[in-house]
């Protein structure tokens, strides 16, 4: 599967949370909600890693990620090293076309 690029949406998205709180109240509704993907979908093993935008009390703004395994606990590292390495590749390859002169 590829990387969904849609620039318009990713800065939508960007906009930082008012408060740590909140971040994490959104976080944990993603996590139930890819739960019950998971299970419609039967999906046995299921890697997600998030990063969220969030403002914090003194006016400052940074970014807060973490990462979640649904599934077989022995399979979540080598499923996370396959999306490594296949991100990677993407890269590698991004780099190759530039370098060559060709449109990314």
């Amino acid at each position: 599967m590829k990387t969904i690029n849609d620039p318009a949406n990713y800065l939508k998205l960007s906009e930082p949370f008012d408060s740590p709180d909140e971040a994490n109240a959104a976080l944990s509704r993603f996590m139930v909600e890819v739960r019950e993907a998971r299970q419609k979908h039967r999906i046995a093993d299921c890697s997600v890693a998030v990063a969220v935008s969030v403002r914090y009390e003194d006016g400052t703004e940074g970014v807060a990620m973490t990462c979640s395994h649904n599934g077989d606990h022995d399979k979540a590292e080598p499923l996370l090293a396959f999306a490594l390495g296949k991100e990677q590749a993407l890269r590698r390859e991004y780099i190759a076309k530039l370098i060559a002169g060709r449109k990314p």
